[in-house]
């Protein structure tokens, strides 16, 4: 954070909508202005053509980028007491940090804390909260948490941070499945009203005050009509962007991006394939690990590398747990 400067448009967006949301204003009614134009509109982008990969590439800047705030609210709630701190990326560092805690706790042996450390340490974590801004990181928080709380069966509380990560951001929305069924599986469902309860008590507000249809433009919409980039590109001054989204690879093989319903589709297809072995609570992480890394490869025009973060802390959350059972069984 002191060496390098934000790379990203994400951390001067969160800032404003910080600062907004302090003062008392909607984020979602907000024009964000304080975005470098080198981050905003990135001009200079060139193209790899070499075959297969013919792609034309699309404007990049997407239009009315700047009328739109494309996170759920807690996001920016989270972030307003680091806003008032002096810089939003602390609250990132602490997210890292208690996802780091978390890895470790859930299973508290050797291996945990290797999956711990490997988290913590790896370069892409690190630059991920204090250069390359990810929101993603906050509700990969709470979705840690819930894992956590799960396998010490403080089940409502659980439930709780659950809630409060789907409200964070829509790709923890894809682990909520598997979560549902393993509740309903042991006839805890009302935990999933709970969960799904929470989570609108905390977006609710923001869609009457923004209005239902422009909330769901800014917070849904958006993301899934944004121009598909080509599978490699140049795009100064964030450098080379390598886009393997199923829609980037459609693209470039026969100019054909698949349009959101159809990748919608596919990955609702899936869900049952990954949903059933998804019997216990190690399954029930592994299997969203796996259907989470599938996902975002497909539902995206853009495939966005901090994405991975949530397959693959859930994954370690799982190497975690697992090995804690392992030296259970074995004692």
């Amino acid at each position: 954070m002191v060496l390098l400067p934000p790379g990203s448009d994400v951390y001067y967006v969160d800032s404003e909508a910080a600062r907004v949301m302090a003062s008392g204003q909607n984020p979602y009614d907000h024009t964000f202005a304080t975005i470098p134009p080198a981050l905003a509109t990135p001009g200079a982008a060139h193209v790899f053509a070499y075959l297969p990969f013919t792609a034309i590439p699309p404007a990049l800047a997407t239009p009315g980028a700047t009328h739109i705030f494309a996170y759920l609210p807690f996001t920016v709630i989270y972030l307003v007491p680091f806003y008032l701190m002096g810089d939003i990326r602390f609250g990132l560092v602490v997210a890292d940090m208690l996802i780091g805690y978390c890895i470790y706790s859930i299973g508290g042996g050797r291996r945990s804390a290797v999956a711990s450390i490997l988290f913590l340490f790896a370069p892409f974590s690190i630059l991920l909260s204090t250069v390359y801004v990810s929101n993603l990181l906050i509700g990969v928080l709470f979705v840690s948490l819930f894992f956590v709380l799960e396998k010490r069966s403080r089940s409502r509380a659980g439930a709780v941070a659950l809630g409060i990560a789907l409200a964070t951001s829509l790709l923890i929305w894809l682990v909520f499945p598997f979560v549902a069924y393993r509740y309903v599986r042991t006839g805890r469902w009302v935990l999933a009203l709970l969960a799904a309860s929470i989570a609108g008590i905390i977006v609710l507000p923001f869609v009457v005050a923004t209005g239902p249809s422009n909330f769901v433009y800014e917070a849904l919409t958006f993301q899934f009509t944004r121009p598909t980039l080509p599978l490699v590109s140049y795009i100064e001054p964030l450098g080379y962007n390598v886009n393997l989204a199923l829609s980037a690879i459609t693209l470039s093989l026969s100019h054909f991006a698949l349009p959101g319903v159809l990748r919608v589709a596919l990955v609702l297809l899936a869900l049952p394939l990954c949903m059933k072995r998804a019997t216990d609570h190690a399954g029930m992480m592994l299997q969203a690990s796996l259907f989470a890394s599938a996902a975002i490869f497909v539902l995206p025009n853009n495939l966005f590398w901090a994405y991975a973060e949530l397959p693959v802390v859930t994954f370690l959350l799982f190497i975690a747990s697992k090995g804690n059972l392992v030296k259970k069984s074995s004692a």
